[in-house]
């Protein structure tokens, strides 16, 4: 840009920053990202969203990556093979139900996973159980387990619990 015969040069330093808290729009926990530099000293680093990435706390940062890599891969191989025992057999609900069928309260995806860590102790995480909307009927039902991109059914029956 030019001032009066004065040519002034604009640009902003830059520093490399980890962020230790979501920031939305800015920035997830854990990621390395180059910011403007009066914006890192003045905003993220005084409210604790970010800290400087020197080279130890870049490889603490990637030590602490790969642990939850680690964790996360461990968590779903359990999970994947915790489907497979859930679907093998029919699971039966006992419930209250009045004498047309109509359940009085309606089963959750928690209350599936409760009923296999209970019955057949398969641990199910609850997102994983995919349902429309609660099962309010007696009689049996189709349920859709989603790890990833594999599915299986599992069979639920209802019950009426006396």
């Amino acid at each position: 840009m030019i001032y009066d015969k004065f040519l002034v040069i604009c640009y902003t330093r830059h520093m490399k920053v980890i962020f230790i808290k979501d920031l939305p729009k800015m920035g997830k926990r854990l990621e390395l990202k180059d910011m403007p530099d009066g914006y890192a000293r003045n905003f993220l680093i005084p409210k604790g969203y970010a800290i400087v990435a020197t080279p130890a706390e870049i490889a603490k940062r990637d030590r602490e990556v790969q642990a939850t890599a680690d964790k996360k891969n461990l968590e779903d191989s359990l999970v994947e093979a915790n489907f497979k025992k859930a679907a093998d057999e029919t699971l039966i609900i006992k419930a209250h139900a009045n004498s047309e069928g109509h359940l009085f309260s309606g089963i959750t995806a928690k209350i599936i996973c409760e009923h296999l860590s209970k019955d057949r102790r398969t641990e199910i995480p609850e997102k994983a159980v995919l349902l429309d909307h609660a099962i309010k009927t007696l009689g049996a039902h189709e349920i859709t387990l989603q790890n990833k991109n594999k599915k299986l059914i599992l069979h639920l029956l209802v019950e009426v619990d006396k």
